[in-house]
Protein backbone atom coordinates (compact mmCIF):
# COMPACT_ATOMS: atom_id res chain seq x y z
CA UNK A 1 0.00 0.00 0.00
CA UNK A 2 3.29 2.24 -0.73
CA UNK A 3 1.17 4.34 -2.86
CA UNK A 4 -2.54 5.92 -3.50
CA UNK A 5 -4.74 3.75 -5.31
CA UNK A 6 -6.98 5.35 -7.92
CA UNK A 7 -10.07 4.32 -5.55
CA UNK A 8 -8.26 7.05 -3.00
CA UNK A 9 -8.36 9.61 -5.78
CA UNK A 10 -11.79 9.10 -6.62
CA UNK A 11 -12.96 9.11 -2.80
CA UNK A 12 -10.79 12.30 -1.96
CA UNK A 13 -11.91 14.22 -5.25
CA UNK A 14 -15.79 13.31 -4.41
CA UNK A 15 -15.23 14.28 -0.55
CA UNK A 16 -13.70 17.80 -1.88
CA UNK A 17 -16.71 18.10 -4.18
CA UNK A 18 -19.11 17.51 -1.29
CA UNK A 19 -17.42 18.87 1.89
CA UNK A 20 -14.62 21.01 0.51
CA UNK A 21 -13.75 24.34 -2.34
CA UNK A 22 -12.13 24.59 -5.45
CA UNK A 23 -9.05 25.07 -2.89
CA UNK A 24 -9.07 21.54 -1.54
CA UNK A 25 -9.18 20.06 -4.96
CA UNK A 26 -6.02 21.91 -6.28
CA UNK A 27 -4.48 20.91 -3.07
CA UNK A 28 -4.91 17.44 -4.34
CA UNK A 29 -2.55 17.59 -7.00
CA UNK A 30 1.10 19.17 -7.51
CA UNK A 31 -0.51 22.31 -5.57
CA UNK A 32 -0.37 20.75 -2.23
CA UNK A 33 3.50 20.08 -2.70
CA UNK A 34 4.54 23.61 -3.67
CA UNK A 35 2.76 24.52 -0.97
CA UNK A 36 4.74 22.40 1.12
CA UNK A 37 7.92 23.20 -0.54
CA UNK A 38 7.34 26.62 -0.23
CA UNK A 39 6.82 26.24 3.15
CA UNK A 40 9.48 24.10 4.03
CA UNK A 41 10.84 25.58 6.82
CA UNK A 42 7.78 26.47 8.47
CA UNK A 43 7.40 22.45 8.14
CA UNK A 44 10.47 22.03 9.75
CA UNK A 45 10.13 23.64 12.40
CA UNK A 46 6.71 22.16 13.67
CA UNK A 47 8.39 19.02 12.91
CA UNK A 48 11.45 20.31 15.43
CA UNK A 49 8.94 21.43 18.16
CA UNK A 50 7.22 17.52 18.31
CA UNK A 51 10.74 16.02 18.48
CA UNK A 52 9.40 14.75 21.83
CA UNK A 53 6.20 13.92 21.50
CA UNK A 54 3.89 10.83 20.55
CA UNK A 55 2.16 11.93 17.07
CA UNK A 56 -0.21 10.08 14.97
CA UNK A 57 -0.99 11.54 11.28
CA UNK A 58 -4.20 10.92 10.53
CA UNK A 59 -4.94 10.70 6.76
CA UNK A 60 -3.28 7.89 5.16
CA UNK A 61 -3.32 9.24 1.42
CA UNK A 62 -1.42 11.31 -1.51
CA UNK A 63 -0.92 14.32 0.76
CA UNK A 64 0.85 11.47 3.73
CA UNK A 65 2.79 10.58 0.78
CA UNK A 66 4.16 13.93 -0.34
CA UNK A 67 4.64 14.88 3.53
CA UNK A 68 6.58 11.41 4.17
CA UNK A 69 8.90 12.13 0.55
CA UNK A 70 9.50 15.54 1.57
CA UNK A 71 10.43 15.80 5.09
CA UNK A 72 11.43 12.47 5.99
CA UNK A 73 14.74 13.10 7.29
CA UNK A 74 12.96 16.19 9.74
CA UNK A 75 10.29 13.14 11.22
CA UNK A 76 12.50 12.97 14.41
CA UNK A 77 9.64 11.93 16.47
CA UNK A 78 7.64 8.79 17.76
CA UNK A 79 4.86 8.61 15.04
CA UNK A 80 1.70 6.19 14.11
CA UNK A 81 -0.40 6.20 11.01
CA UNK A 82 -4.53 6.50 11.60
CA UNK A 83 -7.30 6.00 8.58
CA UNK A 84 -10.46 4.24 9.64
CA UNK A 85 -10.72 3.46 6.09
CA UNK A 86 -7.46 1.59 5.68
CA UNK A 87 -6.97 0.26 9.44
CA UNK A 88 -5.07 -2.85 9.15
CA UNK A 89 -3.01 -2.10 6.18
CA UNK A 90 0.84 -1.51 5.83
CA UNK A 91 2.22 2.04 4.26
CA UNK A 92 5.67 2.57 4.85
CA UNK A 93 6.44 -0.58 7.44
CA UNK A 94 3.98 0.38 10.04
CA UNK A 95 0.18 -1.26 10.48
CA UNK A 96 -2.30 1.79 9.79
CA UNK A 97 -5.05 1.70 13.02
CA UNK A 98 -8.24 2.50 13.66
CA UNK A 99 -8.47 5.40 16.46
CA UNK A 100 -9.89 3.25 18.75
CA UNK A 101 -7.10 1.32 18.39
CA UNK A 102 -5.20 4.20 19.51
CA UNK A 103 -7.27 6.23 21.69
CA UNK A 104 -4.72 8.83 23.65
CA UNK A 105 -1.88 6.97 23.23
CA UNK A 106 -0.51 9.76 21.53
CA UNK A 107 -0.29 13.87 22.29
CA UNK A 108 -1.10 14.91 18.65
CA UNK A 109 -2.78 14.21 16.09
CA UNK A 110 -1.88 15.68 12.89
CA UNK A 111 -4.82 15.84 10.68
CA UNK A 112 -3.95 16.43 7.02
CA UNK A 113 -6.73 17.50 5.83
CA UNK A 114 -9.36 19.93 7.34
CA UNK A 115 -12.36 18.26 5.59
CA UNK A 116 -12.31 15.83 7.90
CA UNK A 117 -12.31 17.68 10.98
CA UNK A 118 -15.66 17.89 12.04
CA UNK A 119 -15.52 14.11 11.39
CA UNK A 120 -12.53 13.64 13.33
CA UNK A 121 -13.07 15.43 16.20
CA UNK A 122 -16.84 13.98 16.98
CA UNK A 123 -14.96 10.47 16.68
CA UNK A 124 -12.30 11.83 19.69
CA UNK A 125 -15.16 13.01 21.85
CA UNK A 126 -16.94 9.66 21.17
CA UNK A 127 -13.54 7.56 22.17
CA UNK A 128 -13.03 10.41 25.35
CA UNK A 129 -9.32 11.10 23.08
CA UNK A 130 -7.22 13.73 25.00
CA UNK A 131 -4.42 14.55 22.57
CA UNK A 132 -4.24 17.86 21.14
CA UNK A 133 -5.51 17.65 17.24
CA UNK A 134 -3.24 19.99 14.62
CA UNK A 135 -4.81 20.78 11.14
CA UNK A 136 -1.50 20.73 8.99
CA UNK A 137 -3.51 21.68 6.14
CA UNK A 138 -4.47 25.30 7.49
CA UNK A 139 -1.16 25.84 8.69
CA UNK A 140 0.57 25.63 5.60
CA UNK A 141 -2.07 27.48 3.43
Amino acid sequence: MEECSITDGIFYIYECFKNGTIHDIMMQGGNFRGILIENSGKVRELFSSLQEKKVAFWGVGRRLQIVMELFKDDINFEFCFIDSRKAGSIYKGREISSYEQVVNENDVILLLNHMYESEIRDMIDHYHGKEQVFIFDRFIK
